[in-house]
């Protein structure tokens, strides 16, 4: 099987979560379940495609702390993430 391209705004969307919430990279791999702090830069940097659990995990939370947000939204350059968590994209 191919390797799955990553989007180009994702390691942006996911870095901007976790920002929003104040979190450390550490944190962020206890809440998604990444192996390392590590992996996660490399998620944030785009240098590595999480796979789709990860992901679930990352809405979980979002969704758990009080926003809304799918799977497309994280997947998809041309969609936002939430209007409160400030990531605009310059692409439309």
């Amino acid at each position: 099987m191919g390797r799955r391209e990553i989007p180009r705004l994702l390691g942006t969307k996911l870095k901007t979560i976790r920002n929003y919430y104040g979190l450390s990279q550490e944190q962020m791999c206890e809440i998604v379940g990444a192996i390392n702090r590590a992996q996660i830069s490399k998620y944030e940097s785009s240098k590595s495609m999480p796979s789709i659990s990860i992901l679930e995990q990352y809405i979980a939370y979002v969704d758990y702390i009080g926003f809304k947000i799918h799977l497309e939204n994280l997947l998809y350059d041309k969609l936002d993430l939430h209007p409160a968590l400030k990531i605009k994209n310059t692409n439309r």
